[in-house]
């Protein structure tokens, strides 16, 4: 009766075995992650999906300030929301004076002001979704690896079994051969999901933080309809 894969692991040398444990909790690892991130990737995906609906049916600027209080917590939500911040800090530093009668470059310091306040949100909402890549990229790299020294270990025994009973049978080989490639192949099992994960993980967060960028043009494009429209009243 042939050995199962288990069985060939457990009969292994110590150090083979250390191996396969590692890699075991790579896998594990890199599972887990895939499933976590695929979750929260989702997640963010449909909440911007919603919020730049709402976005799209609110024009005015106080209108759409006002009722996206009401709004659950997102990464595009959080765009404006540090949109308003800005400019509600701008209105109680300079309480005396309005957006409306502001000098040019006044103006011009404000609307530079709101961009970099939205790009430093997104580049927040960038790190908290890259969180994890780091883990998957590591173990694309480590686990193959890892297998390839689990292989040396097992054409190793493989030699040193040859050497002592002084045959080169199959009978005699086959147990180090074939720790030597399970080994291989637990490497290229992690490694395999970690990279295909981190690469498309890392497109889809891509295309969300373009989202949210599309969302920052969105607000300025409203915050700078409002102002002017304020001007012409003044007018």
């Amino acid at each position: 009766m042939q050995p199962t894969l288990l069985e060939a692991i457990l009969q292994s040398g110590p150090i083979a075995q250390a191996v396969f444990l590692i890699l075991l909790l790579f896998s594990i690892l890199v599972w887990a992650l895939l499933f976590v991130k695929q979750r929260e990737i989702e997640k963010t995906r449909k909440q911007h999906k919603v919020f730049l609906e709402f976005l799209n049916k609110h024009l005015v600027w106080d209108k759409l300030v006002k009722e996206s209080l009401d709004l659950p917590p997102s990464g595009s939500k959080s765009v404006l929301d540090q949109a308003r911040k800005t400019i509600d800090q701008f209105n109680e530093t300079y309480s005396d004076l309005k957006v409306e009668s502001l000098h040019p470059q006044t103006r011009r310091e404000l609307l530079t002001l709101l961009e970099r306040a939205m790009e430093a949100c997104i580049l927040d909402q960038e790190k908290r979704l890259n969180q994890g890549q780091v883990v998957l990229a590591t173990v694309s790299v480590v686990a193959p690896f890892v297998g390839l020294f689990g292989t040396v270990v097992g054409i190793i025994d493989a030699f040193q079994r040859i050497a002592i009973l002084k045959s080169v049978d199959l009978s005699v080989v086959a147990p180090g051969i074939a720790e030597a490639l399970v080994a291989t192949a637990g490497g290229l099992f992690t490694a395999i999901p970690a990279t295909i994960g981190f690469n498309i993980f890392r497109s889809r967060i891509r295309e969300l933080v373009d989202s949210m960028e599309q969302v920052s043009l969105i607000v300025m494009n409203r915050f700078q309809l409002a102002y002017m429209a304020l001007n012409e009243k003044k007018k």
